[in-house]
């Protein structure tokens, strides 16, 4: 099935000698300038200005993601992502543990996860808090595509994640910069290669230390991937932000960048 709605760009965060590789966070980017961290940023194969020239290629977000960072020249990171990015994250420290310093998934989907609301979401469907547990039926964002267009469906993610958002234009710049290949061309959907056996039943593996961020007022499959991450990995840490949604670290960009920060300076 297409991902989700179309997560931020990746960041790279850059200290000496660490780096840590954080997606989908826009609003962490200048806090973690400051505290001199190096940012590199670059977008996820099919989103933002990432546009294949071969859209029947096979290949999968984690490799794409390893593949980047043998190109940095850089030996291991802490991987940090948002939503969808919380999947490629926890995708990448599955398959190269020896890569991965840190793990941090922020509201974070889950391969495998077994869940009506996330199953339901993975169709695009809006994704707002108000919404989130009651409308089973809610529009989904591909459908909006196919009776009006890819203008309608920017739109249409743009009304329901704005709620909350601390700088909309922000918002807006990304969807305007979406080039929505998820919607125009499925194949590239139909061609990842995804992890095998599924993350949800590997979570055990994971033995680097674990920060997990999620919103209070994110959906209950959302929680749910929270809470199961929580129970299956040893080192792990789980932080709530109150008062925020899904895109918590757009929602309260000062709090989300405190705990991230905090998390790393203790290891």
């Amino acid at each position: 099935p297409p991902p989700p709605p179309p997560p931020p760009p990746f960041f790279f965060y850059t200290p000496n000698p660490q780096t840590a590789i954080l997606s989908g966070l826009v609003g962490s980017e200048m806090c973690i300038r400051d505290r001199h961290y190096q940012v590199i940023r670059y977008d996820v194969r099919g989103y933002g200005q990432s546009i294949p020239n071969n859209t029947h290629e096979k290949y999968s977000h984690h490799e794409d993601l390893l593949a980047i960072l043998d190109h940095l020249g850089v030996e291991s990171t802490h991987v940090l992502g948002l939503s969808m990015g919380g999947s490629i994250a926890i995708d990448f420290a599955l398959t190269h543990p020896d890569k991965t310093d840190s793990l941090i998934p922020v509201s974070s989907v889950l391969g495998g996860y077994d869940d009506e609301y996330i199953e339901s979401w993975a169709q695009y469907p809006t994704y707002s808090t108000k919404k989130r547990n009651s409308q089973k039926n809610e529009k989904r964002t591909v459908d909006v595509f196919k009776e009006s267009g890819l203008d309608a469906a920017k739109d249409h993610i743009f009304n329901d994640f704005k709620q909350g958002v601390e700088n909309i234009d922000l918002l807006r710049n990304i969807l305007d910069e979406y080039a929505g290949l998820q919607l125009t061309h499925p194949e590239i959907n139909e061609n990842e290669i995804l992890v095998t056996p599924l993350p949800v039943k590997r979570l055990v593996e994971l033995k680097m230390p674990t920060l997990i961020i999620v919103g209070e007022q994110d959906s209950r499959g959302i929680h749910g991937i929270a809470t199961l991450i929580e129970q299956e990995v040893e080192m792990v840490r789980k932080v709530k932000i109150g008062n925020v949604g899904h895109m918590c670290s757009m929602q309260n960009s000062v709090e989300f960048n405190q705990i991230v920060l905090d998390f790393l300076k203790d290891l």
